[in-house]
């Protein structure tokens, strides 16, 4: 039982600072769901090393780890969601996302693990819960395209239209470019006003 509480509890907390150290979420997506994903895959390793646990103390503390995998996610996983939407549609976003927690996660989640159990048993319904928290990296790793895909459009409704972007150009580059081109055109419109 203490684990259940503890676990998400302190990856939540650890999850949060660790956050706040690299930036935050805030104009930062790209390296919040790259911290995401990193939490996740190592929740999904985790989940594997569970199934291959044979002691009692030994399964205890690797959920536990698990538990504080997936809870190191949450901070970043909220903040990247909020900070996705328009100001005016976050609480809804909000509804939106828990509804699919609760949905996709805790209720099917024990319901689909359940009926397994019953037709292969306990131990094929334990590693499909297990299995199934691996493939989470999934959508960890879309965000985080996502992410690269909002910041590269950023970067491009801010550069002249004289500029010649192609699609397999990326952002630092991108933008490393256009602000020479932006700092050589002040250049040039400090010359004209200062000399004759």
């Amino acid at each position: 039982g203490g684990a259940v509480v503890t676990a998400p509890v302190l990856g939540v907390v650890v999850g949060g600072v660790l956050l706040d150290r690299i930036g935050g979420y805030h104009r930062n997506l790209v390296k919040a769901s790259v911290f995401e994903l990193i939490w996740g895959a190592l929740a999904g390793i985790v989940g594997v090393v569970c199934m291959t646990t044979t002691t009692t103390t030994g399964f205890l503390c690797v959920v536990w780890l698990l538990l504080f995998c997936g809870g190191a996610i949450v901070p970043a996983a909220t903040g990247i969601i909020m900070a996705s939407i328009d100001e005016n549609k976050r609480a809804a976003a909000s509804s939106f996302s828990a509804i699919c927690f609760n949905l996709f996660g805790y209720f099917s989640g024990p319901l689909i693990c359940g009926l397994i159990a019953d037709d292969y048993g306990l131990v094929w319904g334990i590693r499909t819960a297990f299995i199934v928290s691996f493939m989470g990296i999934i959508p960890m790793a879309m965000a985080l395209r996502f992410a690269k895909l909002h910041r590269y459009n950023n970067v491009v409704k801010d550069i002249p239209a004289t500029f010649d972007i192609k699609p397999e150009d990326d952002a630092k580059s991108v933008l490393q470019e256009a602000n020479a081109i932006s700092m050589h055109e002040r250049l040039n419109s400090f010359d004209d006003e200062v000399l004759p």
